[in-house]
C-alpha cells in the first residue's frame, strides 16, 4: 500500500466520475468533501447509529459543517416505500437543499435507500457512501444502483444514480459481527468465479484471512474485488448487457431472501444462489467436474446454517425477477473458474432439481 495506508480506484463513466477510497480513518477526507456543502444529512440505520452514528456526526459538527443525523429500523424489511418517504419528509423538514448533500452510512440497505432519495429529491442531489459492512463495500456501494423491495419483489423500484464518491473505512469492519463478514467473503467469491481466475484462487487461499481481519489481506482482496467491478461497470453502466455477469448467484439468490421474507440475509442467499446455480451449469454440461468441485467447496465454507424454504415458492419468485425479460427466466451460469455466461434459459425441471437440492 503507498505510505498515507489509502488505495485510490477512479469509477469513470459516460459524463461522470468519481472515487473510491479504501484504507483507514477516513472520517477526516469525508469532512474535507463535505465542506461545500450548505446542509449535511448522515442517513443510517438502528444499529449502525449505535456504534457510529453519533461519533461521525460529531466529527463533521466539529469540522463546521451543518450536519444532522436521520435514522430507521435496521433491516432488509425497512427496505421500502415508507421508509424513503419519512426520509424524504424529514429532509424537507430540516430545509435541505439542492445545494444539500446526504451520506449513505451503513450496509447494503442504507446505501441503495439512500441513493434512491438521494436521485429523487428536488430531482437529485449529491450523496456518498460510506459503507460499514464488507458485503456494501464489495457490492451495493459501487455502480449507482438504488432501490426498494415492493411486495412483488426485492429491489424492484429504483434508479441508476451515481454517488460523489465512496469512503471504504476498514476501521469500520471492527465492530461487524463474524457472521456479516462472511457474507461480504461470499459476494467476493462471486467476482472471482464469475470473472477471475487468479482472484479466485487468491480467495481459495484467503477466505480465513479475510473473515478475521486480517489488515493485509483484506484490503488486497477489497482492492482486487474494486477495481474487478470498476472493469464492469465503467463499460455497463445501466446493465444493459455486461454488467449483468455480476448477478451471479442473485436469480435464486433473490428469490430465496423474499421467500424466506428476508430472514435469510442477502450474502447467504447469493451463496445458496452460486450453488443451485452452479449445479444447473454441471447437469447442463457447461463446466467441467474439477471447476464444478472447486467452486462449491469454495462457497460451502462461507455457508451458514439455514431454514430451508418451499422450493415451489422460489421457483415462483424466479419468475418475478426484474432482470427476467418477455421470453422467461434468465440465468447467470459458471462455464468454469473465472468465467460465466449471461442470459441462459434454464428449464424448470432442471431449476427445480437445483434448488431442490440445497431445500
Amino acid at each position: 500500500m503507498p505510505r498515507n495506508n489509502e488505495l485510490k480506484v477512479r469509477i469513470r463513466q459516460k459524463d461522470y466520475s468519481y472515487t473510491i477510497l479504501l484504507g483507514t480513518g477516513l472520517i477526516h477526507k469525508l469532512s474535507e468533501k463535505l465542506r461545500g456543502f450548505s446542509k449535511v444529512a448522515i442517513i443510517t440505520d438502528s444499529e449502525v447509529k449505535k456504534f457510529h452514528g453519533s461519533t461521525h456526526l460529531e466529527r463533521l459538527r466539529s469540522s463546521g459543517i451543518k450536519a444532522e443525523l436521520i435514522s430507521f429500523e435496521a433491516g432488509e424489511k425497512s427496505k421500502n416505500r415508507k421508509t424513503k418517504e419519512a426520509i424524504e419528509d424529514e429532509l424537507f423538514s430540516l430545509e435541505f437543499r439542492r445545494d444539500s448533500a446526504i451520506v449513505a452510512l451503513g450496509g447494503g440497505v442504507v446505501g441503495d435507500i439512500t441513493g434512491y432519495v438521494a436521485s429523487t429529491y428536488m430531482r437529485g442531489i449529491p450523496y456518498i457512501q460510506y459503507p460499514t459492512t464488507l458485503l456494501a463495500m464489495v457490492d451495493s456501494s459501487i455502480g449507482g444502483k438504488t432501490g426498494i423491495n415492493i411486495p412483488y419483489g426485492k429491489n424492484m423500484i429504483g434508479t441508476f444514480y451515481q454517488p460523489s464518491a465512496v469512503y471504504m473505512d476498514m476501521d469500520m469492519l471492527k465492530t461487524l459481527p463474524k457472521e456479516e463478514m462472511i457474507n461480504g467473503t461470499v459476494e467476493m467469491v462471486k467476482h472471482a468465479i464469475a470473472l477471475d481466475k487468479k482472484f479466485f484462487i487468491f480467495m481459495e487461499n484467503s477466505v480465513e484471512k479475510i473473515i478475521s481481519l486480517d489488515k493485509e489481506t483484506l484490503i488486497k482482496a477489497v482492492y482486487w474485488c474494486t477495481s474487478i467491478k470498476k472493469s464492469i461497470v465503467e463499460k455497463d453502466e445501466k446493465e444493459s448487457s455486461l454488467r449483468k455477469v455480476l448477478n451471479l448467484g442473485h436469480t435464486i439468490g433473490h428469490a430465496i431472501e423474499s421467500a424466506s421474507g428476508y430472514s435469510i440475509k442477502h450474502g447467504q442467499a447469493v451463496a445458496l444462489g452460486i450453488l443451485a446455480e452452479t449445479a444447473m451449469a454441471r447437469n447442463l454440461g457447461m463446466v467441467q467436474e474439477n471447476d464444478y468441485s472447486r467452486i462449491t467447496s469454495l462457497v460451502r465454507k462461507l455457508l451458514l446454517p439455514y431454514k430451508k424454504q418451499p422450493v415451489e415458492k422460489i421457483l415462483l419468485n424466479t419468475s418475478a425477477d426484474k432482470k427476467n425479460t418477455s421470453d422467461g427466466v434468465k440465468y447467470v451460469l459458471p462455464v468454469g473458474i473465472g468465467n460465466s455466461r449471461i442470459g441462459v434459459r434454464v428449464g424448470s425441471k432442471i431449476a427445480e432439481r437445483a434448488i431442490g437440492e440445497l431445500m
